[in-house]
């Protein structure tokens, strides 16, 4: 069984963030301590705040590209309408990308 600290440990490596307005934005809160190193959103303008705030990341206006050209991930913040989730994660696990719990 992990300790926590082995559990914290998983997590930090390369973090994107997929869907980074309004709720992304508050859920990329929660990984701050992670190496954010690209952002995803189809709205720039929405989006824009959270661009700001992690400027090391790159940002990408389509996740498909984000996955096919960040082969560094290791982890994704996903946070897009409902519909769209289950895709999103079904494009990253047939990837290069696992998805993680």
């Amino acid at each position: 069984m992990a300790t926590s600290g082995e559990t914290q440990k998983q997590w930090e490596d390369y973090t994107t963030g997929i869907g980074i307005g309004g709720m992304g934005a508050g859920n990329l809160r929660n990984v701050e301590s992670e190496n954010i190193v690209a952002l995803c959103d189809v709205d720039e303008n929405y989006a824009a705040g959270t661009v700001r705030k992690y400027p090391q990341a790159k940002f990408y206006v389509d996740y498909r590209e984000m996955l096919d050209k960040q082969k560094d991930v290791d982890g994704v913040v996903i946070a897009t309408p409902t519909g769209g989730t289950a895709e999103t994660i079904d494009d990253g696990e047939n990837g290069d990308t696992p998805a993680k719990p």
